[in-house]
């Protein structure tokens, strides 16, 4: 899924979740906070920061594992988004996830990454 305007269709965004979520019969539980993390994540953490909103989120899950991870990238030069002052997103992401990291690879377009497995 990729973001390239500050006011993107959230609904449309949810609709592509959910029915990825159906496809790979990803329980419930985990359909909704993978909805939940892409709201704290770009909404309330990455859009606000960004002039021009430039990112892509993929979800990948796994059957012999059982997870699912979550992983937004979008540019900028070395824009952590989870150190941000407002921390109740962050708070939020860490109730419904584990391992939440983040990267920076400046010679990419997209230079920064954060990824998290869903609990």
């Amino acid at each position: 899924m990729e973001i390239h305007e500050s006011n993107f269709d959230f609904p449309g965004i949810q609709a592509q979740i959910i029915r990825y979520c159906e496809k790979n019969q990803i329980p419930r539980k985990i359909d909704m906070h993978l909805q939940l993390i892409f709201e704290e994540t770009v909404q309330q953490l990455i859009v606000p920061i960004l002039k021009t909103p430039d990112i892509r989120v993929i979800i990948e899950s796994s059957e012999e594992t059982e997870e699912v991870v979550y992983t937004v990238r979008y540019g900028g030069k070395g824009i952590d988004a989870t150190m941000r002052k407002d921390q109740l997103p962050l708070s939020v992401l860490k109730s419904v996830a584990k391992d939440i990291q983040y990267t920076y690879c400046p010679e990419e377009k997209l230079s920064n990454q954060i990824t998290m497995t869903v609990r």
